[in-house]
C-alpha cells in the first residue's frame, strides 16, 4: 500500500486536537474516527481512504471527547438510542440489556430532538417577544409616569408660585393700609394737638380775662362781663362724642369721633340697628339735659345742619320720621 505524500499540515496548537498516531511533535488533526476511537492528521488519515477494511468507518471533524462516546460497560461506540431508558448504547447494549425496548438510530433521534428543540426555540422566541413587548410597554408606561409628573410639578411650581405672589400682594397692600392708617390716626392726632392747643390758648385768654375782670372796681362792669363769659363757658361743661354706631356709611369721623367729614366714598362699617342707612346723619352719644343748651360748631363748608330728636328715632328708611330736626 502507497501512502500519498502528505499536504502541507499544521503543527497541533492551543484549542487543536492531536494526532493519536504522531510521534515527537504532533500534527493538528483533522478527522476523528468513530469506529477506531481515534483522531488522524491528514498522513495517518490517508489509510482511511485507501485502505477496503476503513473506507467504510465514521470519520467526524475532529473530536477531543471521543472516550465519551464509548460505552462504559462495554468500550464499544454508542450508535443507539434507546427511547425507553432516554440513554445511547452501543450495539453489545441491546442484545444484552435492552430486550424488547424502543430504540432508533442516533441520528433519526436527533432529528426527533431538533424538531423539539426548534419547538423550545419557537416558544422561547415567543416568550422573549412577549417579555420584550412587556418591557416596552412598561417603559412607555414609566415615561408617561415620569412626563406627569413633571407637568404636576410644573403646575404645582405655578401655583405655588402665583400663591407666594398673591400672599406678597397682600402683604404689601396690607403695609400699604397700615401705613394710610398710622398717617391719617398721625393726621387726626396733629388736628386734635393743633384744636386743643387752640383750646388751652382760648382758656389762657379767658383766664386773663377773669383775672382782670376779678380786679374791676366797676360793679355794673363786673356783672355785664361776667354774665358774658359765663355764658361762653357753658361749651366747655359737656363735650360732645359723635356715636359711631349711628353715622351712615357716606360719613367719617376722624379726630376721635368729635369730627365728621363726607369724603364720597363708603366707609366700611359693620351693620347695627341704630345705623342710619338713608339719610347722611349723626348722632351723639350724650343726651340732652335742662332747658338751656347751645352748640358751638367749626365748619369748614357754608352749611351746618344740626337737630334735635329722641332716642327713638327712625334710623332705616327713607321716611320723614328718620330725619333730624
Amino acid at each position: 500500500m502507497t501512502i500519498s505524500p502528505p499536504p502541507s499540515q499544521k503543527y497541533v496548537g492551543t484549542g487543536d486536537v492531536e494526532c493519536d498516531f504522531c510521534t515527537g511533535k504532533k500534527f493538528r488533526a483533522v478527522k476523528s474516527c468513530l469506529t477506531c476511537m481515534a483522531s488522524y492528521c491528514q498522513t495517518h488519515l490517508q489509510l482511511h481512504y485507501e485502505g477496503d477494511a476503513l473506507k467504510h468507518h465514521m470519520l467526524v471533524n475532529p473530536d477531543r471527547n471521543l472516550k465519551e462516546k464509548l460505552c462504559v460497560k462495554h468500550q464499544k461506540s454508542l450508535e443507539i438510542f434507546c427511547k425507553t431508558d432516554e440513554t445511547c448504547i452501543c450495539m453489545m447494549c441491546v442484545v444484552t440489556g435492552h430486550k424488547n425496548h424502543e430504540m432508533v438510530e442516533l441520528e433519526t433521534e436527533r432529528e426527533e430532538k431538533e424538531k423539539q428543540l426548534g419547538a423550545t426555540l419557537s416558544d422561547i422566541k415567543r416568550r422573549f417577544e412577549e417579555r420584550e413587548k412587556t418591557q416596552k410597554e412598561t417603559r412607555r408606561v414609566m415615561d408617561e409616569m415620569k412626563m406627569s409628573v413633571q407637568r404636576e410639578m410644573e403646575e404645582n411650581e405655578k401655583s405655588f408660585t402665583a400663591l407666594i405672589w398673591h400672599i406678597e400682594e397682600a402683604h404689601k397692600k396690607l403695609n400699604e393700609r397700615i401705613k394710610e392708617q398710622e398717617k391719617r390716626e398721625t393726621e387726626n392726632a396733629e388736628q386734635i394737638m393743633e384744636r386743643t392747643e387752640k383750646e388751652i390758648e382760648e382758656l389762657k385768654r379767658r383766664e386773663a380775662e377773669l383775672k382782670e375782670l376779678s380786679e374791676t372796681k366797676d360793679h355794673l362792669h363786673f356783672l355785664q362781663i361776667s354774665s358774658l363769659i359765663f355764658f361762653s363757658l357753658l361749651s366747655d361743661f359737656c363735650p360732645l362724642t359723635l356715636n359711631i354706631n349711628t353715622a351712615h356709611r357716606d360719613l367719617r369721623l376722624p379726630e376721635g369721633n368729635k369730627k365728621e367729614t363726607c369724603e364720597g366714598t363708603k366707609a366700611e362699617y359693620p351693620d347695627h340697628p341704630d345705623r342710619f342707612d338713608f339719610w347722611p346723619q349723626v348722632l351723639c352719644r350724650e343726651g340732652l339735659t335742662g332747658t338751656r343748651c347751645y352748640w358751638e360748631v367749626e365748619c369748614s363748608e357754608d352749611i351746618v345742619v344740626i337737630g334735635v330728636a329722641y332716642k327713638g328715632l327712625r334710623r332705616k328708611g327713607e321716611s320723614w320720621k328718620c330725619i333730624l330736626r
